[in-house]
């Protein structure tokens, strides 16, 4: 949606679908990470418990942990993630 090499925004705010039975593996980023459920619910997976995030809720998951996310749920996820910029 905003920032990367392309802009002078110097964060990342993109904008992810995920549909029923779909999400995002167990993995860590190097970066620091913010999602906001835009509408849906989706579940959070960190150090082997879950946590629902549903309309308008939010996480911050630090540079380094790993999450996985799943839409457990029969109706498609819309869910923003904002990446701050490296600090220099």
């Amino acid at each position: 949606m905003q920032g990367g090499e392309i802009s002078p925004f110097p964060d990342q705010v993109g904008l992810s679908v995920f549909e029923p039975d779909g999400g995002a593996q167990l993995s860590a980023s190097a970066v620091d990470r913010v999602y906001v459920v835009v509408s849906g619910e989706i579940t959070v997976a960190v150090d082997g418990r879950e946590h629902v995030l549903r309309e308008f809720d939010s996480c911050f998951i630090p540079a380094g942990e790993e999450r996985a996310l799943l839409n457990k749920g029969i109706l498609p996820v819309i869910l923003i993630t904002v990446i701050p910029a490296a600090l220099k």
